[in-house]
């Protein structure tokens, strides 16, 4: 997850425009969209950049519990890779947290500078 939302910001980098990832916790899924909302495609299997983590048995025991990007469920990144919430605003706060079994994790972005990390 956190490559793929380091990729959706260096597309909005090297491509000048918004690039978003969004999340949809009941599904367990997650895509990267571009700046007109738009599913995009993979570079690799050149099908939707979709990742469903219920019908993917290498994520089968992960669970998103939440994703909350200033109270919504998109981020987006500018040409800067600079990050915004689903409002359009400039982002506050992000993270995502995921659980598999007994463990925990967080990716986190940080505000103005869009840098993703992962944490215990």
């Amino acid at each position: 997850m956190a490559v793929d939302l380091s990729y959706a910001r260096n597309l909005a980098i090297t491509q000048g425009r918004f690039f978003g990832v969004r999340f949809y916790l009941s599904q367990e899924t997650y895509q990267i969209e571009d700046v007109n909302g738009q599913v995009i495609t993979h570079p690799v299997t050149k099908h939707a950049y979709q990742v469903e983590f219920a019908g993917d048995s290498r994520f089968s025991r992960v669970d998103i519990v939440q994703a909350s990007f200033d109270g919504t469920s998109l981020i987006r990144f500018d040409y800067q890779g600079c990050p915004y919430n689903g409002s359009g605003n400039p982002l506050n706060k992000g993270m995502v947290t995921l659980t598999a079994d007994s463990e925990t994790r967080f990716v986190t972005i940080e505000p103005v500078t869009g840098v993703i990390s992962v944490q215990p």
